[in-house]
């Protein structure tokens, strides 16, 4: 448990250098999004991490009980968004769950994950201006296309399988 702690604290210092958001996956499927400029004290007391928002109010996680802490630079993610409509998708590398963001695209259309070689893993229709999650438990460590497609437009993005430690 000390070691993952000072991983997370290690991690935590080295991505604040670049990172503008946080997002807080709890294994029950929660997620929260923190914007740095909100947020006065990350704390980590007895097992939890404590959110300290510049309201002073605050919010206790148990480290247990959290699937993942994402460290987000959204400035460049707005730009690409309001450029060229892209899709979003976090976090990647992936091990367990990807979160698509569709918020940049203009149609209903269709989510689908595909091997570099071609090969369909999984496809579900989607709305746009969405945000879906997808289980990618099943899938073998590699390299992926996220693709969404629709009658208007094609949208690629590259994500990178892990293996769950």
């Amino acid at each position: 448990m000390k070691r993952l702690l000072l991983v997370l604290l290690l991690s935590m210092f080295w991505c604040f250098l670049t990172a503008q958001n946080i997002y807080v996956k709890e294994n029950a499927g929660n997620q929260t999004a923190y914007e740095l400029g909100e947020l006065r004290n990350i704390t980590f007391s007895g097992g939890d991490i404590v959110f300290q928002k510049t309201d002073n109010t605050t919010t206790n996680y148990a480290l247990s009980e959290l699937r993942y802490l994402n460290f987000y630079e959204t400035s460049d993610v707005q730009e690409q968004l309001l450029e060229d409509g892209n899709i979003v998708v976090y976090p990647n590398p992936v091990s367990d769950y990807l979160t698509v963001d569709l918020k940049g695209v203009s149609s209903k259309g269709s989510i689908s994950i595909v091997s570099l070689d071609g090969k369909l893993f999984y496809e579900q229709q989607v709305d746009k201006d969405k945000t879906i999650i997808l289980d990618l438990n099943k899938l073998s460590q590699g390299i992926y296309l996220c693709r969404y497609e629709s009658e208007k437009e094609v949208k690629t993005v590259k994500i990178i399988k892990t293996i769950k430690n």
